[in-house]
């Protein structure tokens, strides 16, 4: 069931739990108010005809009959109550009391049963001179106050109806612009899920989804540029895959394949003359020597197979000693807290590798004059890897833009690792790379 259905329903059956309970109070209240003024209209008129016959002595002479007549049909005015007076001897006229019982009201039949009572009756049996008899039949009559309680209890009904319809449509006009907000936002996300980093959403006149939409935005914005950056950084490592490959095809050709062609002409010429042995084998064993280096050189730079012989302190201490033979104006300084060897291979290659990247970087730009690398082993089961510089340094907005840091960046962040960059131009830089440890070697 939709959201916009449940919430109908739900304010459909507070509507009709709010008329019910409404209509029932309305009704007690009508009730209430039909009792207390019949019986009030009842016993005002009981009370003056009992005054009246104490006060009238009907007896002393036919003359009195008339004057307390008289005064009776006064009493007929009185609202809610019907005097009837009839002779005994007429017994036909005694209809009349069931004829004010039985007459027709406005209001429906079951209001009027739900508002009325059984109402007393009161007949007084009178003896007139010359053996005059005569009954007095006083009956209520609720018609007139009931029809009023019907009409206070239509304004009523009708009033409740007025407002929570008001209110009805105002849930309703309320919970359209919600349901198109909530809409919005959905069709957003599916054009984020997508791929779609476009048009951001509108700005809401409720505030809490103003907020969303805000962050939505801030999330796709952010999206775009984690899309953009991963871009460039798809196509760097295209770039320097090529940019190895093409280096390495040079080095065989132009190391290696030279190399290997003097070796076989030093051969060839050594066996024709029979001569200069001593030289040759000396040119032999240098360019060998130069083959070697090459060879060693470029196994570090596909993968560092010393970390498993030797282990990452001293792997690190010949990637430092062999930096600092290339770059003989940065003093490097190595420092270990902990035993480094005890780190899993995994996270040893990327130590190794944030390290070198690290060193990379301050060749190219830094022009440090001295280099502080600090690796930490801490108790809460991670390692910390600090490398600091007092090169030129970078501005704050240029922390994202180097391939370099990015890549540093990814390569901790892939680990589940964090990356915090502090530098200022002329200052210097100092990166800080932190690394959980999925385990030690024993």
């Amino acid at each position: 069931m939709s959201l916009r259905n449940q919430i109908n329903i739900r304010v459909l059956s507070i509507v009709l739990i709010v008329l019910i309970a409404g209509g029932a109070i309305a009704i007690w209240k009508a009730k209430s108010s039909v009792e207390d003024e019949v019986s009030s209209s009842f016993q005002l008129v009981k009370s003056m005809l009992d005054f009246q016959l104490k006060r009238e002595n009907i007896l002393i002479s036919p003359e009195s009959e008339a004057s307390w007549l008289t005064h009776l049909a006064s009493l007929k005015e009185t609202r809610h109550v019907k005097i009837v007076i009839y002779d005994n001897d007429a017994p036909e006229m005694t209809a009349t009391a069931a004829h004010i019982e039985e007459e027709e009201s406005t209001p429906p039949h079951w209001f009027v049963y739900a508002v009325s009572r059984d109402f007393p009756v009161l007949e007084h049996r009178i003896h007139f001179p010359k053996n005059s008899r005569k009954s007095i039949l006083i009956a209520t009559d609720p018609n007139d106050e009931i029809n009023e309680a019907w009409s206070e209890f239509l304004t009523l009904f009708w009033s409740i109806i007025a407002i929570l319809t008001v209110l009805f449509m105002t849930i309703n006009t309320l919970f359209n612009s919600m349901l198109n907000a909530v809409i919005d936002i959905l069709n957003r996300l599916k054009a984020i899920s997508s791929g779609e980093y476009g048009s951001p959403l509108a700005k809401h006149h409720i505030q809490e989804f103003d907020l969303i939409s805000q962050e939505i935005n801030e999330l796709t914005r952010a999206l775009e540029q984690s899309k953009q950056t991963n871009k460039k950084l798809t196509n760097h490592s295209l770039n320097i895959q090529e940019n190895e490959r093409k280096s390495m095809a040079h080095e065989l050709h132009d190391e290696m394949g030279q190399s290997l062609t003097a070796i076989k002409a030093i051969s060839v010429a050594t066996k024709q003359r029979q001569s200069g042995a001593t030289v040759a084998c000396e040119t032999i064993i240098s360019i060998c020597d130069h083959l070697s280096n090459i060879v060693r050189s470029r196994m570090l730079t596909l993968h560092p197979l010393c970390l498993a012989e030797l282990g990452l302190k001293d792997t690190l201490k010949n990637l430092v000693q062999e930096w600092e033979q290339t770059h003989l104006c940065t003093q490097v300084e190595l420092k270990f807290d902990g035993e480094p060897d005890q780190i899993d291979h995994q996270a040893a290659i990327h130590i190794y590798r944030i390290t070198q990247e690290c060193l990379t970087n301050i060749a190219k730009h830094a022009n440090a004059s001295h280099v502080s690398i600090h690796l930490t082993l801490t108790d809460a089961n991670e390692v910390s890897l600090l490398i600091k510089d007092n090169g030129s340094g970078i501005l704050q907005d240029d922390k994202s833009k180097g391939f370099g840091l990015l890549g540093i960046k990814e390569r901790a962040e892939s680990q589940g690792g964090k990356l915090n960059i502090i530098s200022n131009l002329g200052a210097g830089m100092l990166i800080d790379v932190f690394l959980p440890l999925s385990g030690v070697k024993s």
